[in-house]
C-alpha cells in the first residue's frame, strides 16, 4: 500500500519540561528561564524558530495572568517581584506556542523566596525560650524529641521570619 504524508499545519507542542526562577544580584528581581519542548504532542520534533513562550502568574482567584504583552522567542525573562527592601515568594508558569498553537498545559516553577533577606543572628521569642541563631536540631517548649532541619530549610525559614 502506498502512503504519502502531507503537512496540514502546526500541532500543539508538548509542555515546557522545566521552569527555573533565580534571584538576580538585585533583591526582588528574578530571571525566569525554561527549557524548550523537544516534540509536539504527536511526538514529532519541533523547530526552535517556530516556538514562542508566554510567562504567567496566578492572581488571587488562581487565574493565570500574562506578564508579557505578547509571546517571546527567548527562553528567559526578567521580572521585579517586590521592592528591594521587601520580601515575597516568586512563582511563575510558562506556556509554549508552536506557530501560535498553544501547549495543552502550563509548567510551574518552584516557589522561591526573594527580596531582602533576614539578618543573622536572628532572635525570636517563643514562650520563655529564645533562639539566637539557626540550628539544625531545634527543641521547642514542650517538645522532648526535637525537630531536625536541613541548613537550607533553616535559611529559608529565617528568610520568612520577621526580624525582632
Amino acid at each position: 500500500m502506498a502512503r504519502k504524508s502531507v503537512y496540514v499545519g502546526p500541532v500543539a507542542p508538548e509542555n515546557v519540561p522545566a521552569v527555573r526562577v533565580v534571584e538576580t544580584s538585585v533583591p526582588g528581581e528574578v530571571t525566569v528561564s525554561w527549557d524548550a519542548p523537544a516534540a509536539d504532542i504527536d511526538g514529532r520534533p519541533l523547530k526552535d524558530e517556530n516556538l514562542t513562550y508566554m510567562v504567567y502568574v496566578a492572581d488571587g482567584d488562581n487565574v493565570a495572568q500574562e506578564l508579557l504583552e505578547e509571546p517571546i522567542a527567548s527562553r528567559e525573562a526578567k521580572f521585579t517581584v517586590c521592592a528591594t527592601d521587601e520580601q515575597a515568594f516568586a512563582l511563575f508558569y510558562v506556556k509554549v506556542f508552536n506557530l501560535g498553537l498553544e501547549s495543552l498545559g502550563f509548567t510551574r516553577s518552584d516557589m522561591v523566596p526573594v527580596g531582602k533577606p533576614a539578618e543573622i543572628p536572628y532572635s525570636h521569642r517563643r514562650g520563655a525560650q529564645f533562639l539566637h541563631e539557626p540550628r539544625q536540631h531545634l527543641l521547642l517548649p514542650g517538645d522532648t524529641a526535637g525537630l531536625s532541619l536541613s541548613p537550607d530549610f533553616c535559611r529559608q525559614i529565617l528568610f520568612l521570619l520577621p526580624v525582632v
